[in-house]
């Protein structure tokens, strides 16, 4: 099975299907369905997130009174296959993915190199971009990619992946790797400041002579899904369908918030929001491995200006590092003990001698 795991890292990052379906990650999509269905067949059994549990559970519930049952289930498919991520990094394959994912994102660093000279061979929307066609996206992956190797000292792989996460100016994933710093090196703090000093002196640029048309584009998106958001919700995925005010861009609407947690409340509410932060700071407090709790801290962050969750490599590698950290943790290695007379091994049905399910 850990083949299919550097296979399904390293697809994440090249995985480049350009418009397919007007979606920029159909690709990237194809490839984690297909991954993670293999990988679930090698996973062990680990005891209930309940918090996990209570976020799918509610979002269920809020399909009553979603008005677009279609883009619901949609995006309820795509929760299920976040929590098979979820169950596979809990097994133990996050390495696998996140070695294959480093050299995938080594050859965007290469493709980014040659754009700067002129070679643009590659569909992009805002280069240059690598293999991903946007930049923040490229660099988003690169952040929580490079983070493991910061905690390591793999300054090869480190190396490898600079160019992806510098050259965009992504500033949402310059932000997560600022924020990781300090828990990953005991005077990372000193390092942190002076990306943060940075990210500020990149924003002003970028800023100078007034607000870009996309990021007053994006404080509109913003600004309506606050003042549209509710207690309850709008229903799981309903951003997604109701958001086209003319407001936006007529050609495309808003289809994402460009930030997660907005996108959250707009669609699950408060309720929701609770529930995830729940989930998330459970996770972030964990004793699992520490690198990967940097990852998910990192990725928490950078959800609060992008969708990171609608995108398939940065969505698979966060939540692959939270169920690294969930996997590690005491907590379930206490469980396994007490049940070492199971075995926590899927097997083929051919072969089952007993009903078996992976609990999340």
């Amino acid at each position: 099975m850990i083949w299919v795991a550097y296979i399904l890292g390293f697809g994440l990052a090249v995985g480049d299907w350009p418009l397919a379906y007007a979606d920029a990650g159909f690709g990237r999509w194809m490839i984690a369905w297909a991954g993670i269905a293999i990988l679930l067949w090698g996973c062990r059994r680990a005891p209930p997130l309940l918090s996990g549990l209570a976020v799918i559970a509610w979002a269920l519930i809020s399909m009553i009174w979603a008005p677009d049952h279609y883009n619901a289930m949609y995006f309820l498919m795509m929760m299920m296959l976040l929590i098979g991520v979820f169950v596979v990094g809990a097994s133990g394959y996050v390495e696998a993915v996140y070695t294959g994912a480093a050299w995938g994102l080594a050859v965007n660093s290469a493709v980014i190199v040659a754009q700067l000279f002129g070679w643009d061979f590659v569909p992009q929307v805002s280069p240059p971009a690598g293999l991903f066609g946007n930049r923040d996206w490229t660099a988003e992956a690169a952040a929580l990619v490079i983070i493991p190797a910061l905690a390591r000292g793999q300054w090869k792989r480190v190396a490898m992946l600079a160019p992806a996460l510098i050259i965009p100016q992504g500033r949402a994933a310059l932000l997560a790797v600022t924020i990781a710093l300090p828990l990953i090196w005991r005077r990372g703090w000193l390092l942190s400041l002076a990306v943060v000093a940075g990210v500020v002196g990149l924003s002003a640029y970028k800023l100078h002579g007034g607000l870009s048309h996309n990021d007053e584009l994006r404080l509109s998106i913003w600004g309506y899904a606050w003042a549209h958001s509710t207690w309850l919700g709008h229903g799981v995925g309903q951003f997604f369908s109701t958001a086209g005010d003319p407001l936006f861009h007529p050609s495309w609407g808003a289809q994402h918030a460009h930030n997660d947690w907005l996108e959250l409340l707009y669609d699950l509410g408060l309720v929701g929001v609770g529930l995830a932060l729940v989930f998330v700071i459970r996770i972030a407090f964990l004793d699992g491995e520490l690198s990967y709790r940097a990852v998910w801290l990192g990725f928490s962050v950078m959800c609060f200006f992008s969708f990171s969750l609608h995108n398939p490599a940065t969505a698979v590698l966060g939540l692959l590092a939270a169920g690294s950290v969930y996997g590690s943790s005491s907590m379930v290695h206490g469980w396994r003990d007490q049940h070492a007379d199971v075995d926590f091994e899927w097997l083929p049905p051919k072969s089952r001698t007993g009903s078996s399910t992976v609990a999340v």
